[in-house]
């Protein structure tokens, strides 16, 4: 009996498509649907083909192991090469080159299809950029923020999305962007940017031009002192507020008489236009609620004459500790 392991191929799952068998297709048969993947800007990236070439000329590569190449039906028995461009790239160098095996392009031959309300051209452009995004065993994708906001503008612009915020929003969640995260709004800024529209955009800062931003406004107003630099995320944000505030109070207490104006260069980070204008109009106030804040506690402490205790459990992390030795601290506030 024979202990060769037999390898299952993966199928390619997505929402509206439909798997329709593996096949090895002739080099000659695969064709780019419009000449180019929509969803990459920057095109083919050599140095991934050139990885792919190693793999091949090394006998390393299986692609049953890995999710395949996609393609789907086109004319005159050909067919359109979906995901899966750097591998195709690097079966032509290898036919080219005279090696044999890489004539043919193992792929998922697949069929995009309406589902959820949506288009079949709608589930297509999901996938390819779900794709590009994702991450094989031998290369790293190289689909950026950039590529996905490229492809959902060319949703826009096919017709095959509305042009609106949620329509936007929608798409690019499809894409594997959690709507929480950062980059979320910067994707969706540069949707809008993409298509021309500047009212909804928000342009990020880099930061050798905030460092120049600063020290060129410092030397136009004389200012006294160095201008503090400020990311805000949130309208109330635990982490960016206190890091100003913590700044701000070292410099009052280390020089009460030159702090009377004192500049803070901000911006914001990962915000639709929308939200930048709350962050700036919540934070007019951040200053004077915490001072109120602690204003109130430190009366309240000194008023009542009940000081207290904040116990501090550390968790086990160390070698030898254990759920019933672990260290605690004590803070006392009196």
């Amino acid at each position: 009996m024979s202990n060769t392991k037999v390898i299952s191929a993966r199928i390619p799952k997505a929402k509206g498509m439909k798997f329709i068998r593996f096949e090895r297709i002739p080099l000659d048969k695969v064709v780019k649907r419009n000449g180019k993947n929509t969803s990459r800007l920057v095109g083919i990236d050599q140095n991934n083909v050139n990885k792919f070439i190693e793999v091949m000329e090394n006998g390393l590569y299986e692609p049953e192991y890995n999710i395949p190449p996609v393609v789907t039906v086109g004319p005159n028995n050909t067919y359109y090469i979906e995901s899966g461009e750097h591998r195709y790239a690097a079966h032509l160098a290898m036919d080219d080159n005279g090696w044999p095996d890489f004539n043919t392009f193992y792929a998922a031959v697949v069929e995009f299809v309406d589902a959820e309300g949506k288009t079949a051209d709608y589930w297509r452009e999901v996938w390819v950029t779900l794709e590009n995004t994702g991450v094989s065993s031998f290369v790293r994708k190289t689909t950026d923020k950039n590529d996905i906001a490229n492809s959902v503008a060319n949703m826009v612009n096919q017709k095959i999305i509305n042009r609106d915020d949620n329509s936007i929003e929608l798409a690019i969640k499809e894409m594997g962007v959690d709507p929480t995260a950062g980059k979320f709004n910067t994707i969706k800024s540069l949707v809008w940017k993409h298509l021309g529209n500047g009212a909804k955009v928000v342009e990020g800062v880099h930061e050798k031009y905030k460092a120049r931003f600063i020290k060129e406004y410092a030397e136009f107003h004389t200012l006294k002192q160095e201008p503090i630099s400020s990311t805000f995320k949130e309208l109330d944000d635990a982490d960016y507020d206190w890091r100003l505030l913590k700044k701000l109070c070292k410099m009052y207490v280390k020089n009460p008489k030159g702090f009377n104006k004192t500049l803070v260069i901000a911006h914001t980070n990962g915000a639709d236009p929308q939200k930048v204008r709350k962050i700036r109009e919540r934070k007019k106030t951040l200053l004077s609620r915490f001072t109120d804040d602690m204003k109130r506690f430190v009366n309240t402490l000194e008023t009542s004459g009940e000081p207290f205790e904040v116990h501090i459990r550390w968790m086990p992390q160390l070698h030898g500790e254990s759920n019933e030795n672990n260290p605690y601290t004590v803070i006392e506030v009196k």
